[in-house]
């Protein structure tokens, strides 16, 4: 991963943060301040510690070090919005630089792709790729957005082999979506019980229980078996890793402090918050812990940690992800849904400077952890009809 861990990093990559704006600086620091408490001081109040430091300005916010070897981001009115690990907000800056210094080199943003969430519903979404195929516009789409199960397949429409995606998910098994940690061995089992047996006294059992409940529900009940799909299903990691006049983002849920007031100054109460990281300048084993943060439901799945964070889910937040290719200027959006919850009335839907073409399930797609050939086949051709009977109209 290209990263910058210091303000003397950032320093020396100027021609790149050329690409950030005012409102990009302003979304960062909202986000940065999810990191720790949100101070809300005036930069004179810190004085003393920041005094002669280094920094750098962008657009007008200013990213200081401390004597404490922390820093914190000051808007231009001089109020302090965020405060933390000097790492953290310098990569974090540095990444959306080098996303809009990425997307000015994309020349073609007529379409773009949505994957939504969803666990065994997503091969209805290999059947809307058959069409797209089959109609010679899959060809056409740079942008590609996914969340959860729709990043897993957004991998595999970025690899471009059909037939690959289509025998994985024939050949997906409820284990590959839910496999109960608890449940793993003989030995495990035989463990238990003895404990059970041997903890007579009350206080012994009760921190058994105690410590059980830690391991098997605030932490995981399951294990994640995303990174197997992944080795299963993606052979070509050049397609994925230097895609050519490409963009892939997947959404993640961040979770941090509570937050109440937004950067604009509004009571915006908010816990999680939703991650579009777009899938660039990354190692295998980076793009994969991405991947998998994405699909991380909580207390199902143990949290992921990226650079200090910790994220779950991105259904948390946005199990929809189309904001960052809009945000990208692509001008046609194809919209996958694996269900109908917050349907919008028609298909059709304008969003800024680009227009949405929702595609939703005419039928039950059934459990997002039911899963059968016979289920599989079905919610394929399920997408394919849908996918035909909708875009056919525009």
């Amino acid at each position: 991963m290209k990263n910058a861990e210091s303000i003397e990093d950032l320093a020396s990559e100027k021609e790149v943060l050329k690409y950030l704006s005012k409102e990009d600086m302003a979304d960062i620091s909202d986000t940065l301040r999810h990191f720790y408490p949100n101070l809300s001081v005036h930069e004179s109040l810190s004085s003393l510690a920041y005094n002669n430091m280094p920094k750098i300005e962008i657009e007008g916010y200013t990213l200081q070090r401390s004597r404490f070897k922390n820093c914190h981001l000051v808007d231009p009115s001089g109020i302090v919005r965020a405060h933390g690990i000097e790492k953290v907000f310098a990569n974090t800056i540095y990444r959306k630089a080098l996303e809009n210094e990425y997307l000015s080199r994309i020349s073609n943003k007529e379409y773009g792709l949505v994957f939504a969430g969803g666990a065994a519903r997503g091969a209805y979404e290999i059947g809307v790729w058959k069409y797209l195929r089959d109609i010679g516009l899959e060809d056409k789409i740079t942008g590609i957005a996914g969340n959860s199960v729709g990043a897993l397949n957004s991998l595999l429409f970025l690899q471009g082999d059909l037939d690959k995606a289509i025998d994985i998910w024939n050949n997906v098994t409820k284990n590959d979506l839910l496999q109960f940690s608890g449940a793993s061995s003989d030995e495990d089992r035989k463990s238990r019980n003895k404990r059970t047996h041997d903890n007579k006294n009350w206080n012994e059992k009760m921190n058994s229980f105690i410590d059980d409940l830690r391991k098997n529900v605030s932490i995981k009940v399951a294990d994640n078996n995303v990174l197997q799909l992944i080795d299963k299903s993606i052979y070509d990691w050049d397609s994925i890793l230097n895609p050519q006049g490409k963009i892939t983002y997947i959404c993640k849920s961040m979770r941090a402090w509570i937050s109440f007031i937004n950067h604009n100054g509004k009571f915006d109460p908010e816990w999680n918050r939703p991650i579009y990281e777009p899938l660039i300048y990354l190692t295998r084993e980076q793009l994969e812990a991405e991947v998998l943060a994405s699909a991380s439901m909580p207390i199902i799945y143990k949290k992921q940690s990226i650079n200090n964070t910790s994220f779950v889910d991105g259904s948390l937040t946005d199990n929809v992800p189309y904001m960052p290719l809009v945000k990208a200027g692509y001008k046609k959006i194809i919209v996958v849904h694996l269900d109908t919850k917050n349907r919008s009335p028609l298909n059709l839907e304008p969003k800024g400077d680009s227009m949405l073409y929702h595609i939703y399930p005419s039928d039950s797609l059934h459990s997002i952890l039911r899963i059968s050939k016979v289920l599989t086949k079905g919610r394929m051709d399920l997408g394919y009809n849908d996918a035909k009977n909708i875009l056919r109209k525009f």
